[in-house]
């Protein structure tokens, strides 16, 4: 099985390789003209293509990379390693009901018993940390976002949208 997974290419690696052969049905199939070419490698050939142009709209895949819309370097792992901002740290969040003036007086309770709904419940924060993480990466990162502003040129907006 080891010398199966060393012959896929990278698309297939990453993608899954088409039954019976070892390239995925994404993987750009180069042009064949003007190497001679059997009736059984052109029937596979539009079989390929076909695939590719249902999954891409029309296009296949050697297509896109002409077009220079396909990334074919690894991308960079994700990480939420950033800090959190002041207003959404652990803290700044409730811990009993804001206002006297709304109409819930109460907190929620887990479904398992184990505590409220708060982000000092440990079991809690650990749900919200990276979602807050994230929160603060995208509004400390809103500057290198162009539909941030095109879409809300008052930045108050955007952070109203999401807080709320």
């Amino acid at each position: 099985m080891a010398t199966d997974q060393e012959n896929l290419t990278p698309w297939a690696k990453r993608y899954g390789a088409l039954p019976g052969t070892n390239k995925s049905g994404l993987t750009p199939i180069d042009y064949l003209f003007p190497a001679p070419v059997t009736a059984a490698q052109s029937q596979e050939v539009a079989r390929i293509e076909q695939f590719q142009q249902l999954k891409f709209m029309g296009f296949t895949t050697r297509e896109l990379g002409q077009l220079d819309t396909l990334c074919t370097r690894d991308l960079v792992s994700g990480n939420l390693s950033n800090g959190i901002i002041s207003f959404l740290q652990r803290d700044s969040w409730e811990r009993r009901p804001a206002r006297p003036e709304f109409q819930r007086k109460h907190l929620y309770r887990l479904k398992n018993g184990s505590g409220k709904w708060v982000a000092r419940n440990s079991e809690v924060w650990r749900i919200l940390e990276p979602i807050v993480r994230l929160a603060s990466r995208i509004l400390m990162s809103t500057h290198l976002l162009p539909w941030v502003y095109s879409q809300y040129p008052n930045r108050i907006q955007v952070l109203i949208l999401i807080t709320v």
